[in-house]
């Protein structure tokens, strides 16, 4: 038994290991992208959501944490290297991230392989320490009971941070990179301080290895920062470009509107000599069809619908877009005064949703199958946007997110990314989900 125990120690170590690798992917990539839906959708409640987003958090982690338990357990046995084993724990990570969660390969590869580093790092410092501590080598010792407790120790501290940290402290998904900084910074100065631990410092070679790794993780983290910053300003650039195109379409529908009134202003004094022809002779059926020829058919509704002269103009002329496709358009809208909430980012989640919508709807075949739903309403101290649509062919999927069904490239695939930075700016959120033939995007503002 007392052999069993180191054993049973260090894959307890591994599995504590791989579920805060499989931990920190999850927070890395986000929880809106694990396609869990909306909570505020009409059909569903907050605890719901809540638990089903849960369950795919929790899931795939004790998933791996089983497998790499029994896997570390079973080859403890055989005569295998450190590198091997802890390939095990890379092996148990990349997996279930890559087919449960769809997270992206490379950075599974990143997260995995760098935090096998990393806590190799840390069982190198706790190893020594609590041997310099206690005075007892055998903290040295890997396959003894006090270097498996060593080997224990980080591993425990890292998986009840990552758990715990997030219930203190909600936003610090945000500081990830800082938090990292710091302790692989008090890594690195630890490491230095080993030399000073005499007889309980590592071997020398294992000592520069130890300097080595250290830095090369540092130097890890930079160059993924610089590169999140990277993709960051490549996608906000497409996002203005995407919303210049936007407003451009828009700006022309409106010059187009503009330019009919004008030629009708321009030849104006001559209608007015022809109607008054027309009445005089008593023509006035003449005159009736003169003057509805002239009015022509409505380009664009009247309605008010939030006091707010721009998104009127959006909402109404997206429903004549609807109505010119025989796509049924309801809309209840309960638009409170004074929001302070700018026009053009509500444009932004307005306008982007609804063209979506319409592009989805159009693709019906049967016209009576065709509809769109927009709602906006207020609860509480937010703002909910809510548009539903039917569609033909389910939406395509990519790591969890919605992914352009248009080939022809472009600035294809940013209207949904373009929502959801607008709706970020009032700390509010954006998600999407569908069921049956019926896509429904959610959008959450809170008012300032």
């Amino acid at each position: 038994m007392n052999n069993l125990l180191p054993h049973l120690l260090m894959a307890l170590a591994s599995a504590m290991r791989t579920a805060t690798c499989l931990l920190l992917l999850s927070r890395l990539v986000g929880n809106q992208r694990l396609g869990v839906k909306s909570p505020l959708q009409a059909t569903g409640s907050a605890s719901s959501a809540v638990q089903n987003q849960k369950s795919i958090i929790t899931i795939p982690v004790f998933l791996g944490a089983g497998a790499a338990f029994l896997l570390r357990l079973l080859l403890s046995f055989f005569p295998l290297s450190e590198l091997a084993l802890s390939g095990v724990e890379v092996a148990c990570v990349v997996p279930y991230a890559v087919l449960l969660w769809k997270k992206d390969l490379r950075l599974s590869l990143f997260i995995a392989i760098f935090g096998e580093i990393a806590f190799w790092l840390w069982n190198v410092l706790s190893s020594c320490g609590l041997g310099s501590f206690t005075g007892d080598g055998r903290f040295l010792e890997p396959a003894s009971l006090q270097g498996s407790l060593a080997a224990l120790a980080p591993a425990f501290l890292m998986l009840s941070g990552t758990i715990l940290l997030p219930l203190r402290w909600p936003s610090c998904n945000k500081h990830v990179y800082r938090i990292f900084t710091i302790l692989l910074m008090l890594t690195m100065f630890g490491v230095i301080g080993l030399q000073n631990l005499e007889p309980y410092r590592p071997e020398e070679e294992q000592y520069s290895t130890c300097i080595f790794l250290s830095a090369l993780l540092l130097l890890s983290l930079l160059i993924y920062q610089l590169r999140n910053l990277y993709e960051t300003e490549h996608e906000l650039a497409e996002l203005k470009d995407q919303q210049a195109e936007m407003i451009t379409r828009e700006y022309n529908t409106l010059q187009n509107a503009y330019s009919m009134n004008a030629r009708l202003f321009h030849d104006f004094r001559n209608h007015l000599g022809a109607l008054r022809s027309l009445l005089q002779t008593e023509q006035y059926e003449e005159a009736m069809r003169y003057v509805e020829d002239l009015a022509g058919p409505d380009t664009l509704s009247k309605t008010s619908w939030t006091g707010d002269d721009v998104i009127d103009y959006l909402i109404s002329s997206k429903a004549d877009v609807a109505k010119s496709l025989e796509i049924q358009f309801t809309a209840q809208v309960e638009f409170p005064k004074n929001t302070k909430l700018r026009s053009a980012d509500l444009c932004s989640i307005l306008g982007n949703l609804l063209d979506n919508a319409i592009e989805a709807a159009q693709k019906v075949p049967n016209p009576s199958g065709r509809f769109i739903s927009l709602t906006i309403r207020r609860i509480n101290h937010m703002i909910l946007i809510r548009v539903e649509n039917s569609f033909e062919k389910a939406p395509l999927t990519e790591g969890g997110t919605l992914r352009t069904t248009k080939t022809e490239g472009g600035l294809h695939g940013f209207g949904v990314k373009s929502a959801r930075a607008a709706a970020e700016k009032y700390d509010g959120t954006l998600q999407t989900s569908f069921e049956g033939n019926v896509f429904r995007a959610v959008a959450t503002l809170s008012l300032p």
